[in-house]
């Protein structure tokens, strides 16, 4: 019988060899490229009390070999926005973020990493959620009679919208009050800072501040010389502290307003 050669055996271990390193180079990358983004998930969780949000996203699925740096960068949909760089490993991240008015917006953020730290190639993630930032928050107003005198009442008017109670404070670090429309007295003359808080029943809060102008009471005083009997006439010599006008009343339905 005739024996076969054994030279094709080199042969196919080559052509072998060949395959599999040809192989493991289109596997490796393959990786190189990271997972398309459907293939990974965004969840957020997040809640809103009166004008600020607190959302965390979870970046699920990323590569088990992804040693890079993650960038999230969110769009709060009000022409702000802000971005973080977490280290290697850290699929997870929070924000807080306080709006300047109520309204509904539009939130986004955005997942990206290096895939290849050299050539500068990134996969990048998106996902909205679709938040509403409470139209009836409440509204902190009031208004208050002009024109005070120490020693006088003023009274103030609560304007306010959307609140369930209130707190004022009357700026001479004395009086509050949590009357809808109270009253108050100061003892002596001077500017104060009158702050009013309302609430509604979630615990949201609007705040407001008005300076009231106290002014010093005048001190009424006068002296008179002559009368007698007849009609004879009677001198008034006013003695008044701080006044600005005057009004007489002689009594005898007579009266003046000079001095």
């Amino acid at each position: 019988m005739k024996k076969r050669s054994k030279h094709w055996w080199p042969l196919i271990v080559a052509v072998f060899h060949l395959m599999f390193i040809g192989h493991a180079a289109i596997v490796h990358a393959q990786k190189g490229m990271g997972k398309p983004c459907e293939h990974y998930k965004l969840d957020i969780d997040y809640s809103v009390h009166c004008l600020d949000l607190s959302a965390t996203v979870f970046f699920l699925n990323p590569d088990a070999d992804l040693t890079v740096p993650i960038t999230y960068e969110w769009d709060f949909g009000d022409g702000n926005g802000t971005a973080q760089t977490n280290p290697p490993g850290l699929y997870t991240h929070l924000v807080n973020y306080s709006y300047g008015a109520t309204g509904s917006y539009t939130v986004t953020v955005t997942v990206s990493y290096l895939v290849d730290q050299g050539g500068g190639n990134t996969i990048s993630c998106s996902q909205e959620l679709q938040i509403d930032i409470d139209p009836s928050e409440p509204v902190a107003h009031f208004t208050s009679t002009a024109g005070v005198c120490s020693g006088l009442t003023i009274d103030f008017t609560n304007a306010s919208k959307y609140a369930d109670s209130y707190l004022w404070d009357f700026g001479d670090g004395v009086g509050t009050s949590t009357q809808e429309d109270p009253s108050y007295t100061y003892g002596s003359a001077g500017t104060y800072s009158v702050t009013l808080t309302a609430t509604d029943a979630a615990g949201c809060e609007d705040e407001t501040m008005i300076d009231i102008l106290v002014e010093e009471a005048p001190v009424a005083d006068f002296d008179y010389e002559g009368g007698g009997c007849g009609s004879s006439t009677v001198n008034f010599t006013d003695f008044t502290v701080d006044a600005i006008s005057w009004a007489w009343d002689f009594g005898d339905q007579a009266s003046s307003t000079q001095q």
